[in-house]
Parts: C-alpha cells; sequence; structure tokens
C-alpha cells in the first residue's frame, strides 16, 4: 500500500494592471515550500541489514535470517520549488468580488530513503532452498509539476484584499532520483536432522546507486489531482 500527501505553502509577488474596466488581470510567481510522507509495503513488512544477515552464516535454531518480502520507506521529506501564472479579478458587488488563477508550480522534495528485499530464488537441489536479501540505502528527489486553477471569492478594504476559496492542483508529469549505496547476499538453507537450520553464504556485493525515473515511472502511485481549501491577502 502506497500512499502520498502533499503541503504546499506559497507567498507570490503581484503585478497588476487594470484593463477591461473594473475587471483586473495581473501576472503572480514566487517560491513554495513542500511536505510529503510517503510508504510502501509490499508482502511482508520486515527489517534487517546485511551485516546482521552475514553474522548469521551459520548453524542456527529458528529462522533468524528475515522473511520473504519487501518493505520500503521514505522518511518524511521538503524542499522548495516554484509557482508562475495569472489571475483575474471580476467584482460582484460592493467591496466582494471573484477572482480565477491559473498557475504552473513545480513541488521540489528531497530526502533519505530505505528499502529492503528478500526473494526466494530457485534451486536445483531440492534439499537446499536459496534465498536473495537486497538493501538500499540513500538520498531521494523528486520534482512534480502541477497545473493549479484557484477558484476564490474576496472583499477589499482600502489598504488589502481577503481571498478564500478552493483550488485543484492537476499533476502534469516528475522526475524522481535515487543515489546511494545497494548491497546484497545470496545464501541457500537446509534443515539438519536435529532441527537446526544450516545457512551458507553463496555470494556477496556492494555496488553504488544512481536511478532516475520520468514520467508514469515517476508519478505512479500519486493522486494525479489534488484539492486544497485557500485562504490568501494582498
Amino acid at each position: 500500500m502506497r500512499s502520498v500527501s502533499g503541503i504546499a505553502l506559497s507567498v507570490f509577488l503581484l503585478i497588476t494592471s487594470n484593463a477591461m474596466g473594473q475587471v483586473r488581470f495581473g501576472i503572480k510567481a514566487g517560491p513554495n515550500r513542500t511536505a510529503f510522507s510517503q510508504n510502501y509495503g509490499g508482502d511482508e513488512q520486515f527489517s534487517f541489514n546485511l551485516s546482521q544477515v552475514e553474522g548469521n552464516m551459520d548453524v542456527h535454531e529458528g529462522d533468524l535470517l528475515p522473511g520473504v518480502g519487501i518493505s520500503r520507506v521514505l522518511d518524511p521529506y521538503a524542499g522548495w520549488g516554484y509557482g508562475v501564472g495569472g489571475y483575474m479579478d471580476a467584482p460582484v458587488i460592493g467591496v466582494f468580488e471573484v477572482r480565477l488563477e491559473l498557475m504552473y508550480s513545480l513541488r521540489s522534495v528531497e530526502g533519505d530513503f530505505r528499502s529492503h528485499t528478500n526473494v526466494q530464488l530457485p534451486d536445483a537441489d531440492a534439499v537446499y532452498t536459496t534465498y536473495q536479501a537486497t538493501e538500499e540505502l540513500g538520498t531521494y528527489s523528486q520534482d512534480l509539476g502541477y497545473l493549479e486553477i484557484p477558484l476564490l471569492a474576496g472583499f477589499r478594504i482600502p489598504e488589502a484584499r481577503f481571498h478564500l476559496g478552493f483550488g485543484g492542483a492537476f499533476l502534469l508529469g516528475g522526475r524522481s532520483n535515487y543515489r546511494g549505496e545497494t548491497g546484497s547476499i545470496t545464501w541457500r538453507e537446509r534443515n539438519t536432522t536435529d532441527g537446526y537450520q544450516l545457512a551458507e553464504q553463496l555470494a556477496l556485493t556492494h555496488n553504488t546507486l544512481d536511478v532516475s525515473y520520468a514520467g508514469k515511472e515517476a508519478t505512479s502511485g500519486l493522486n494525479s489531482v489534488q484539492w486544497a481549501a485557500i485562504a490568501g491577502v494582498e
């Protein structure tokens, strides 16, 4: 199960012009701050490290090695991005007005990730059961592009305008990157006649990790549309 939630906070520089009578048009641009949290789990949740697995490569009682499954955790991560677009203010009655905005927003985040995978491999020898455990550790970054369309109701006073409403953010695409280290260990097990298990190490590898995804691979599991309540002052 994978879940993603996001919160973006923006502060914008407003440039306005008067046109078409009382209708106001303008452009807005500025930074945004985004925070995501994400968890993914497969058939079985478990945790291990390769040194722990290596240390159990002898005769042991019970199942001290990790079970088959996958566990991936992305720590809460955040980052700065930007938004740029335009808006239109239309008067309704008195000091009340309606604002429609059209924005492109790039939300960028980064953080740490940990991934543990353990799979059972085919073995020609029926006496043994062969497993491979893989551990990935490193940093994670993601850039997501959204088309944002807020619809706001507002009222104005001589020195300020206040707005309240809702908006939709439509996911256009993204890019993600995993960078760090990966290691794997392959071993086989068999039961002994006295009820113990014998584990024999077959291979051990350590490598660097630098993998990037774009398009649907980078946005898999994310909601294509996000809705938000919006409040602001100008």
